[in-house]
């Protein structure tokens, strides 16, 4: 038996540590509580969870218009857009959450992982450098936050700092002149 909580808008079971959702990446969670097992175990959590509870229980609404989610858990007003940024200097890839910024730089709040991978090896980069949301329109967003040494989409500097600039998939961003990714669409 262990602590659990449920996620609010698709109801698969996360661990109380989780800070989104394992299953649709929802940062909107319902009371904490315990999930008691007849046999001890723990309960099923992410999609073995959303398979035992879909008969039973209801898929979940949009945070956005609280409409219901279809069987893909997908709004039909606002379906997720899947964004994700690979970086050419680090080799991996970084999802871009539907639900919240991504920070890219070399401190916290960026992703602990991206943030040492910077540290230790690009320090043009600021600490905290720029921040990609997905709008409401389903579209890619970036914001440069003031950095020194500046963020460019497809070559063209973000002179305007702080404001929101749409990114199509495909573009290529660049921070600090140093640092590169390609935005695909997952």
């Amino acid at each position: 038996m262990g602590k659990m909580k449920r996620c609010s808008t698709c109801d698969t079971l996360n661990q109380l540590n989780q800070t989104s959702c394992i299953e649709c990446g929802s940062c909107d969670f319902e009371e904490d509580f315990s999930e008691a097992s007849e046999t001890g175990e723990e309960p099923a959590t992410g999609q073995a969870a959303s398979e035992s509870s879909e008969q039973s229980q209801p898929r979940g609404r949009c945070p956005i218009c609280s409409m219901e989610l279809d069987s893909n858990l997908q709004c039909p007003r606002h379906p997720r857009t899947g964004f994700r940024l690979v970086w050419a200097e680090l080799g991996i890839s970084t999802q871009v959450p539907d639900n919240k910024p991504l920070f890219v730089g070399r401190v916290p709040p960026v992703d602990d992982d991206l943030a040492q991978r910077l540290e230790r090896g690009f320090p043009t980069v600021s600490r905290l450098h720029a921040e990609l949301t997905v709008g409401q329109d389903g579209h890619l967003y970036l914001r440069d936050m003031g950095s020194r040494n500046g963020t460019c989409i497809d070559n063209q500097p973000v002179t305007n700092p702080f404001e929101r600039h749409r990114v199509q998939a495909g573009a290529e961003l660049s921070f600090s002149s140093k640092l590169h990714a390609k935005v695909d669409q997952a």
